[in-house]
């Protein structure tokens, strides 16, 4: 007998393919080295090929510990000696895929004992479950004045700028500015806002509110990063801190699960060109459309089980959809695996 030293993304199939002219052979492979389990073999293991394989003794490097990917869909043989140490189902969707998804921040300070109304307090506070809403929804005032200080105006302020204006204390709110425009609020940008307090300031004819109104264009232009929301700004655009930063977590783990995808095809491909056949690529690509697809109805599902009992705005909104997400990726996973073995039975 012959004898193969294991190297790094090896699988028993393509052992077998090369030495042995067939990968259907790998069982023999299996059996002449009594393993159990063809899916645990050591980078560096020593296997003896059964006779007629094309192997040449090679010095054997220090063996490492390697586990194949619990991957229920492959074939035993099929899965590579890899340094993953297990496969993850990281189908998970956040609420907004888009990480690049424009933001406005908006901060919000309350005054000690300046509001009594237990309702209004919570309405102001707690904008995630109630929106933003402006003092005064029919007032004429333009944005200009608006920006110069007026506050009974229809417009809300808000930043572009990350983490909001530098100039202003506060608790940060993130605003979407997609889902506010979806809502049918108009969005005034810097540009709209700057030419109309240019119309205010070329209207005054006092100096020192001239002057003032000039400083304040500046501010907001340079400093602030100012743009202004007209309307009601639904809860569901809204999030606080700590929503913000389910978010994007919620973001890095759907990456790493594209990254996985990535990688689950690209070995699909080596076992296709190794076997000859498309049957690997198609039914790996089968089971990674199946587990997004699943991840997508899941959270969609999740959502609206949230809604059924009241959780509709706020952190909760978040969690339901990526608890439903995971549950729906998974078992789209597992379903189209099944079908996907099918496929690649010989």
């Amino acid at each position: 007998m012959g004898r193969y030293i294991v190297e790094p993304n090896d699988t028993l199939s393509g052992i077998a393919l090369r030495h042995l002219g067939s990968a259907h052979r790998w069982t023999e492979i299996a059996k002449a080295n009594h393993l159990h389990n063809a899916n645990h073999i050591l980078i560096g293991q020593n296997l003896l090929l059964p006779d007629g394989a094309n192997a040449a003794p090679r010095v054997a490097p220090t063996p490492v510990m390697i586990t194949a990917r619990s991957h229920p869909s492959m074939s035993l043989g099929d899965r590579p000696a890899t340094v993953l140490p297990g496969r993850a189902f990281m189908f998970v969707v956040a609420d907004e895929m888009n990480p690049l998804a424009r933001k406005a921040v908006r901060k919000v300070l309350l005054p000690p004992n300046s509001i009594t109304d237990p309702t209004l307090l919570k309405a102001i506070t707690h904008p995630e479950h109630y929106g933003f809403s402006p003092r005064n929804p029919l007032s004429p005032v333009s944005m200009g004045r608006h920006v110069g200080g007026r506050v009974d105006t229809r417009f809300i302020s808000a930043s572009s700028r990350p983490l909001g204006s530098p100039r202003f204390k506060g608790e940060r709110f993130w605003i979407d500015v997609a889902k506010a425009e979806h809502a049918g609020i108009k969005v005034h940008e810097a540009s709209t806002i700057i030419a109309d307090l240019d119309r205010v300031i070329a209207k005054t004819r006092n100096p020192i509110q001239r002057a003032k109104f000039e400083q304040v264009r500046d501010l907001s232009l340079k400093v602030d990063h100012e743009i202004l929301f007209e309307g009601h700004i639904p809860a569901a655009a809204v999030k606080t801190t700590g929503m913000m930063a389910m978010t994007r977590g919620a973001q890095v783990v759907s990456g790493v699960g594209i990254i996985l995808t990535a990688y689950d095809l690209e070995q699909a491909g080596q076992r296709s060109i190794q076997q000859h056949s498309v049957k690997p690529l198609v039914a790996e690509s089968l089971r990674q459309a199946g587990g997004w697809a699943g991840a997508w109805a899941g959270a969609e599902v999740g959502a609206m089980a949230g809604a059924a009992v009241g959780i509709e705005t706020g952190p909760g909104a978040i969690v339901t959809g990526l608890v439903g997400g995971v549950i729906g990726g998974v078992a789209g996973f597992m379903d189209a695996s099944w079908i996907a073995n099918e496929i690649e039975k010989p």
